[in-house]
């Protein structure tokens, strides 16, 4: 999907708004948008931030509909899943960010330092939703 210009600025004011703590108001933004995976990913961590896990879940289901491969929707879906307590469908969403992350083998000569922090919480959050106590 091409975002136009004015819906950039629709989204830029959405976070400008969220930055100021207003998080319903930039959820009425995002909400009020054309749809796109980044766009929905804002919606569900407004949501997930604000404790409604349901509305939340909607928002990254339909996140990952426009875009099937966006691994900050299945980490925060593996997030909010975790803290459900259901580990089975968290870990599969921690598999399914992984196959973001491109693999040594594929590219042995580059530094994969640079994924940082995101991947190293993918592999710690799996670890944790595939331990028994889950």
């Amino acid at each position: 999907m091409i975002i136009t210009k004015e819906t950039r600025l629709e989204w830029l004011a959405g976070v400008a708004l969220f930055d100021q703590g207003r998080e319903n108001a930039a959820a009425a933004v995002f909400n009020n948008l054309p749809g796109c995976a980044r766009i929905a990913y804002n919606e569900a961590a407004i949501r997930a931030q604000q404790g409604d896990v349901d509305a939340a879940m909607y928002a990254l289901d339909l996140s990952l509909r426009y875009d099937p491969s966006f691994v900050a929707a299945h980490m925060l879906r593996g997030v909010l899943l975790l803290e459900e307590d259901a580990c089975g469908e968290a870990l599969a969403s921690f598999h399914a960010a992984m196959k973001g992350f491109p693999r040594p083998q594929q590219r042995p000569a580059i530094d994969y330092s640079y994924a940082g922090a995101p991947f190293k919480r993918c592999v710690f959050f799996m670890a944790l939703a595939s331990t028994a106590a889950c």
